[in-house]
């Protein structure tokens, strides 16, 4: 639960016409990075199915991850999910940080082929 999440909540024809949801992580690079260092910080962003809108998912691998995105020390990571019907109205991204040695700054961006909100 000490993992950053947002909540993507699809409008009724989103999760009608299966619509396609693109979540962008953007980690920021570091001054040590910018001078040629190697990058120390990786991220994984997950996709959970979530009940309602102020669930917080506590276990990342528990039963309501439907993605699991793979840990990655990339600036950019670029996260593809269709809906797949009614269930996928409220959808709760979490971020994961392997061996949490350092503070990462994040930038996340989310679009959708119907309507959303991002919460």
């Amino acid at each position: 639960s000490d993992n950053p999440q947002f909540t993507i909540t699809l409008s009724k024809d989103a999760v009608e016409k299966n619509a396609t949801v693109w979540v962008l992580l953007s980690r920021h690079v570091t001054k040590q990075e910018q001078k040629g260092s190697e990058a120390e910080g990786y991220l994984a962003a997950d996709v959970h199915r979530i009940k309602n809108s102020t669930q917080r998912v506590y276990y990342p691998d528990g039963d309501s991850c439907i993605l699991t995105g793979g840990y990655t020390n990339n600036q950019h990571n670029l996260i593809r999910y269709d809906a797949n019907g009614p269930e996928d109205r409220l959808l709760s991204i979490v971020l994961r940080q392997y061996n949490k040695s350092i503070d990462l700054g994040f930038t996340l961006s989310c679009y959708c082929t119907e309507a959303f909100r991002l919460g």
